[in-house]
């Protein structure tokens, strides 16, 4: 490709969270590199303050809903709608992140006859699903999206090699780039102890889990851990950060289990390192990972981390070294890794400043931009 042709980009996402929380840093790196991005995405929570800071976004809605049927129409209005954007824009890229939006982005991408079709794949979403016709469906939608893609990221390194075990697509389509956040952004914790006297934490112990509310993110084990917790150690308290289509559900559950007192819901916030700040322990028991963006974030802030044993999770802590790993979908073995965390705080530290080590030298977002971007002009010199 001519070196004084303008690149453009296109990034499909189902929210514009996802733009902010995600891909902000791998657009800035392209931009840097002269690059034009753009991105798609439904405008749910921040779109005119992402505009306000210069991202061109494009709103096309994929709503979200409980009905298969509703879900496939509103799967195909989207996927005619980006197919439009794409032909019209005539982009060199489009990279997709998510099953979904990766699966509809990658079609409208190759029908639009689009040169380099990128799938960033965080999570096969069919694991720790039980094989049944559920399983099947989400399996043969992740392959055919790996096929459609020419090019694939991995988060994951289980994932990765997975893929190229079973010779589900070429190695020469894939590469391993991990996740990564802004190291400067996780060292800036000095507003904390404002946020702690606003939520009034002085004298408690702290867990923190910071998760969209649904609940693959064992949210029903979390709060049936925290009821077991509360009784042995009375000032405990769980803050959770997020939002999530199973919020009032999980909210329900909180006081079903009489825990008002123990829990705050803080919804979706901004500011995740002055809340990781406080914690004593962080904790993800979720049911299905790709590489959590929330662990790396605890580390980075240097907290010890309990999560459960499942792939994309034990990728990211060493149990007995930088946190603790329990089977998923276990309240017991939940609530005794935060027990023992929690009543031994230097152990807690100590596994704490393992982990920012570890997050430090794995997973600072620039080298895992840089990773990509190097991909990006490398694909584009073969066309």
């Amino acid at each position: 490709m001519r070196a004084n042709k303008l690149i453009k980009v296109l990034m499909p996402s189902r929210g514009d969270l996802a733009i902010k929380i995600l891909k902000r840093g791998l657009i800035q790196g392209l931009e840097k590199e002269g690059f034009r991005v753009e991105t798609a995405c439904s405008n749910e929570h921040c779109t005119e303050e992402l505009r306000k800071e210069g991202y061109i976004i494009h709103t096309i809605n994929l709503k979200k809903t409980a009905s298969l049927l509703v879900a496939f129409v509103y799967s195909v209005w989207y996927f005619l709608k980006l197919y439009l954007l794409i032909k019209k824009n005539r982009y060199q890229v489009v990279h997709s992140y998510t099953p979904i939006v990766g699966l509809i982005g990658s079609l409208a991408a190759r029908l639009a006859r689009v040169p380099i079709v990128i799938y960033s794949l965080q999570g096969f979403y069919f694991e720790g699903k039980k094989h049944n016709i559920t399983w099947r469906i989400h399996y043969l939608l992740e392959m055919l999206t790996l096929k459609l893609a020419s090019y694939v990221f991995f988060a994951s390194k289980e994932d990765y090699a997975l893929v190229l075990s079973k010779g589900i697509i070429p190695a020469e389509k894939c590469l391993y780039t991990a996740n990564g956040v802004d190291i400067e952004r996780f060292a800036d914790n000095s507003t904390g102890v404002i946020l702690q006297n606003t939520l009034g934490l002085e004298g408690h112990k702290v867990v923190v889990t910071v998760a969209r509310l649904v609940w693959e993110k064992g949210y029903k084990e979390l709060l049936e851990s925290i009821k077991i917790v509360s009784q042995k150690v009375p000032k405990i308290k769980l803050i959770i950060a997020g939002d999530g289509g199973d919020r009032c559900q999980i909210h329900a559950k909180a006081k079903e289990l009489n825990l008002d007192q123990y829990i705050t819901f803080l919804g979706a916030i901004d500011n995740v390192h002055e809340l990781l700040a406080l914690a004593n322990v962080f904790v993800l028991p979720s049911y299905r990972e790709g590489l959590p963006y929330s662990i790396i974030e605890a580390m980075m802030v240097g907290k010890a981390v309990i999560t459960t044993d499942i792939r994309g999770c034990r990728e990211l802590v060493e149990n007995n070294e930088t946190g603790l790993l329990v089977p998923d979908r276990d309240s017991y073995a939940l609530a005794e890794a935060i027990l023992e965390l929690i009543r031994d705080d230097a152990r807690a530290r100590k596994m704490g400043q393992r982990g920012r080590k570890k997050a430090i030298c794995l997973y600072d977002e620039r080298t895992v931009v840089a990773k990509q971007v190097k991909k990006y002009q490398e694909l584009l010199a073969l066309i």
